[in-house]
């Protein structure tokens, strides 16, 4: 089915909210986008500093500052359009160790990743709904536990 979509954006404003809701699947120019990508393609660029252990948001840039390391940082599954960009900014001694959640790899095999070095960065997408695509590794040791 295709939509006149100017006239249904023109219209946005009919339940008093003027938001325009979209479910489903998006296409453009014939790449299909679902609602969940495009929604996590958007908030891909928020920052969040982490300084003790906490779940790593999946979309976004996490930035990790601990003088001598963290052990307990964990990141779940990925979703459709998610940049997931893990970096040290701050360590004196030790490392900072990131677990996925059960059953989720970064590459297929690793579900651990130590950061044991200042500015060791992952860089990650989405490869399945539980697999990560490893884009960019600096300096980060990847193993199964």
């Amino acid at each position: 089915m295709t939509a006149n979509v100017l006239n249904f954006v023109d219209q946005c404003g009919v339940d008093g909210d003027n938001k325009v809701h979209l479910n489903g699947t998006i296409i453009i120019d014939s790449d299909s986008m679902t609602a969940n990508k495009v929604k996590n393609s958007i908030i891909a660029n928020d920052v969040t500093y982490y300084n003790a252990d906490a779940a790593i948001d999946i979309s976004g840039i996490a930035l990790i500052q601990q003088g001598s390391g963290i052990s307990g940082l964990t990141l779940a599954a990925p979703e459709e359009g998610v940049l997931c960009n893990i970096k040290i900014t701050s360590l004196t001694g030790g490392s900072s160790v990131v677990t996925t959640a059960a059953g989720v790899t970064f590459d297929g095999i690793n579900n651990t990743a130590t950061f044991s070095s200042l500015d060791s960065e992952l860089l990650l997408g989405y490869k399945t709904a539980t697999q990560w695509a490893i884009v960019t590794n600096v300096s980060v040791s990847m193993s199964s536990v």
